[in-house]
């Protein structure tokens, strides 16, 4: 409790005027291709790289298989409108913000010039032995290996609790030949991919545990029910997660997480049973990792969160379609004392589902702010961690503050994170400058 009184006295309410992503259009920008294209030479390259790993009808995280011409031109309109307003590839981070970040689902610019324009030109099948393009392998967030494997303790009985979902937190043990190291990598392996709609993963420190345990025995059943409990920021937070699409990745080189002896790991499941008729089902998701014995530098997240909104009322959420903003500002070295310089390599913000728009930012001493993520249009079912790529690394100086906005369109009851309706809240990864 004192150190949420603490941080509370070292932050600014209020929302600011953003100086960056005004006016983000609701379509991309397309220059549709004019000149003859094929689906053997255009097309399936595209489709394959891009489309095919989530809407596969064998093995596909969609009900909708895109594979074969057949597929992509029977659903012809549908594919169009999707990829215009950049519903699809799933990618929520706005090019607006001016940064570039790895794993980046979306589609270039010349790959939906060419797809719009072959939609346009009515999706000819054209030269069936037209020479293929070469499309760059899209980077799944492979290992380049793997040190470690670990499940939950045992299978769990996912039973739907809000509509068709259920969140819930299960501690995984570490085996002693992972503590003392560094963790640079990780990629979870949902048990069951049908009803895995994205997973969270952090690092719970061994002074943390009594909290957990505390949790878990207020539930009979396995884990803890981590709904809107702020069970995502309590943890360290930044070691990888799963969304459909991204299972996992490396840390940037030389960086890696500290697992001091005795932690735990906790995998935050979001499970959605629709797949599954909203009836329960079974999952026991797993996790590989990649350890190092020594790192350059360590990896650190800095939460950003106002901790009233957790409480009375502090962030309350009218219904009835009311527009609703929250902002806050705060200087993470006014509470840690730090006068240390950070490199910033990536960022992570959370709501619920009726969260609109949210934005995070760097604010220098002069007031300039500097975009760290923009999310136009939110949408809950598609969360990540954002990894900035080589080149959009930015610094956290001493007298740096960062800043936090959330937007809300309610359309039902009023809301608040008391009673674990929606959140707001932001993390960036860190690393530390040497000099």
């Amino acid at each position: 409790m004192l150190l949420i009184l603490t941080l509370a006295c070292a932050v600014d309410d209020g929302t600011r005027d953003l100086q960056y992503c005004e006016d983000v259009p609701d379509e991309r920008a397309v220059d549709p291709v004019t000149a003859p294209l094929s689906w053997a030479g255009d097309i399936e390259p595209i489709v394959q790289a891009r489309c095919a790993r989530c809407h596969s009808a064998d093995d596909g995280l969609s009900a909708l298989p895109l594979e074969t011409y057949e597929d992509v031109s029977a659903h012809a309109f549908a594919v169009r409108d999707a990829l215009v307003k950049g519903r699809m590839p799933p990618w929520s981070a706005d090019a607006c913000c001016g940064k570039e970040f790895r794993l980046d689902r979306s589609l270039s610019q010349d790959e939906l010039d060419t797809l719009v324009g072959w939609l346009d030109q009515g999706a000819p099948l054209g030269d069936l032995d037209a020479e293929p393009v070469e499309i760059p392998a899209s980077d799944w967030g492979s290992l380049s290996r793997v040190d470690l494997r670990v499940e939950m303790p045992r299978p769990y009985l996912a039973s739907p609790r809000y509509g068709n979902d259920e969140v819930r937190c299960f501690l995984v043990d570490l085996p002693e030949e992972a503590t003392g190291r560094y963790l640079v990598g990780s990629r979870v392996l949902p048990g069951n991919r049908d009803i895995v709609h994205h997973v969270v993963t952090g690092l719970v420190k061994p002074e943390q545990l009594e909290d957990i345990h505390a949790l878990e025995a207020l539930d009979p059943a396995m884990g803890w029910d981590c709904y809107g409990s702020g069970g995502d920021v309590r943890t360290t937070g930044g070691l990888g997660g799963y969304v459909p699409g991204q299972d996992g990745m490396e840390f940037p080189e030389g960086v890696g997480t500290w697992i001091p002896e005795g932690a735990k790991l906790v995998l935050n499941m979001h499970y959605d049973l629709s797949a599954n008729g909203g009836e329960p089902a079974e999952d026991q998701t797993a996790i590989e990792v990649m350890l190092e014995d020594s790192v350059a530098r360590e990896l650190v997240g800095i939460p950003i969160l106002h901790p009233l909104w957790l409480f009375d009322e502090g962030m309350s959420i009218p219904g009835a379609f009311v527009e609703t903003s929250y902002g806050v500002t705060w200087k993470p070295s006014s509470l840690y004392g730090w006068r240390r310089r950070w490199e910033v390599l990536g960022a992570f913000v959370h709501m619920h589902e009726v969260g609109t728009t949210v934005s995070m930012a760097r604010v220098l001493p002069d007031d300039t702010q500097e975009c760290l993520l923009h999310i136009e249009r939110w949408d809950f079912d598609w969360q990540a961690d954002y990894w900035y790529a080589e080149g959009s690394t930015t610094l956290l100086e001493p007298e740096d503050q960062l800043y936090l906005e959330c937007n809300w369109r309610n359309p039902g009851q009023d809301m608040a994170w008391e009673t674990d309706q929606e959140m707001c809240v932001g993390m960036i990864y860190v690393a530390e400058v040497v000099e």
